[in-house]
């Protein structure tokens, strides 16, 4: 467990899936990955809905580690107990009084302006996240915000309620949701006909509906 401050809060906007996504800035500090270590500095708090959810404030004392060798995570603010048994933040670092900040998180999107609609079904939420299972994301995804102006239209959408924990493939992208629905209730022999879709395509197409 490697312990840092939280120094401050940057937000953008995916450029894929047009999700409002915010990154903590970090006291550098190193953490430990495998047979060596790396300098953290930077750390994914994944959506408003997770910093809500945990309480995190800047100049919060936090907890991070590695996870898949390569990126850091957030793992939980530092606490302290008091007599009670009750725990509460840290006071103090380094000899310094912990003053916390309440983030605030953007109202508009980033890019274009345009208002942000809050994803409140999980599965929704992955739909416009880079990847992972349902049941990896969802206590980090519920509650998502993506722009529903026009960054956020034309983004890649799920087929249907089944596998919402995948990305539409790439060959998919090609056709309007409209298209993509109708896909649904096709065999072999019609998804065969469409143009663009081979033998292959129509067999991967079968296989996503589960």
């Amino acid at each position: 467990m490697s312990l840092t401050r939280l120094i401050d809060v940057e937000w953008s906007m995916g450029v894929h899936d047009a999700r409002l996504h915010p990154v903590g800035i970090l006291e550098p500090v190193r953490v430990p990955m495998g047979c060596w270590s790396v300098t953290a500095k930077r750390v994914d708090l994944y959506s408003w809905q997770f910093i809500k959810r945990g309480g995190i404030q800047i100049g919060d004392v936090i907890s991070v580690h590695t996870a898949g060798g390569v990126l850091v995570n957030f793992e939980r603010i530092a606490v302290t107990v008091d007599e009670r048994g009750h725990e509460k933040p840290l006071t103090t670092w380094k000899g310094e009084r912990i003053t916390r900040t309440a983030i605030k998180r953007p109202t508009t999107c980033l890019r274009c302006g345009g208002p942000l609609k809050t994803l409140t079904h999980t599965a929704e939420a992955i739909a416009c996240h880079l990847g992972g299972s349902v049941e990896s994301f969802s206590s980090r995804l519920h509650g998502v915000h993506r722009c529903a102006g026009v960054c956020g239209k034309g983004q890649p959408r799920f087929m249907d309620e089944n596998h919402k924990h995948r990305r539409v493939p790439a060959f998919m992208q090609a056709f309007s949701e409209p298209e993509r629905e109708a896909m649904r209730g096709m065999g072999f022999d019609e998804l065969v006909s469409l143009p663009g879709i081979g033998p292959g395509k129509a067999q991967r197409i079968l296989e996503m509906r589960g």
